[in-house]
């Protein structure tokens, strides 16, 4: 992140006087282990395990990022690096130039595009995958119905999603689900990130938590094993749901 550079990327945001101000996303080599430097001063460790590249930088050739974290590698400043948001042709660029340890794509039940190539690429080249966003942003927990009102600039609000029949048809995917969770005496929540779990390819999942009860919770999902006829189950009704969707 940057102040001062001319990047493609950028936000409004307040600095840390108060001050609105303008951050600039790049991933120039000298930026990247500039800020990669800075970060291990602020966090007062020697070295970061694991040090991805968050988004594609259209203003920046991948060779040259990924050279950066090579550098970073050899300099024992980072352990491994990983991509974030990749699709194929980039990962196949960016492993030209450094062993990829990770990719982090957004995954769920609704939103299963990379299953047709980036987790077999990331699978056969042996990349973890780490997928964020598996309830889809709550939408998968059940607790979102019709006439629910979002607060303040939540961005759901203006999401095809969470509108109209496509909610109607998500929520009736859910009814349908639900008698798969309580048989195992778990959450709609627990249910969907236990399924994204057992997916081909998918290495581990990020799911948010707004305090210690909900991570607890989530992290009951591995309580519990999925028979194949449920898991089959599910499947159906996900292909009947993705030709409604």
């Amino acid at each position: 992140w940057d102040l001062e550079c001319d990047a493609p990327k950028r936000w409004d945001s307040i600095g840390r006087d108060g001050k609105p101000c303008t951050v600039k996303h790049w991933t120039k080599a000298d930026s990247v282990i500039r800020e990669c430097e800075q970060s291990l001063q602020r966090l007062k460790i020697d070295h970061i395990d694991l040090y991805q590249q968050h988004w594609p930088d259209p203003g920046t050739e991948v060779e040259e990022t990924m050279e950066a974290l090579q550098t970073l590698i050899d300099q024992g400043k980072i352990r491994a690096a990983g991509t974030s948001n990749f699709p194929v042709d980039l990962l196949q660029r960016a492993t030209a130039v450094v062993p990829l340890a990770s990719n982090q794509p957004p995954y769920s039940m609704v939103n299963r595009g990379i299953d047709a190539d980036v987790l077999p690429f990331c699978r056969d080249n042996g990349i973890a995958s780490i997928v964020y966003s598996p309830l889809q942003r709550g939408l998968l927990t059940g607790k979102i119905t019709s006439g629910y009102e979002f607060k303040g600039d939540d961005h759901r609000a203006n999401s095809p999603l969470f509108k109209g029949e496509n909610l109607t048809r998500v929520n009736a995917f859910l009814d349908e689900i639900r008698p798969i969770a309580d048989a195992h005496g778990a959450t709609l929540a627990q249910l969907v990130i236990n399924w994204t779990l057992g997916r081909e390819g998918v290495t581990a999942a990020l799911v948010g938590a707004r305090n210690p009860r909900q991570a607890e919770e989530n992290a009951k999902a591995t309580n519990f094993t999925l028979t194949d006829d449920e898991t089959a189950r599910i499947n159906d009704l996900l292909d009947a749901l993705d030709r409604d969707v």
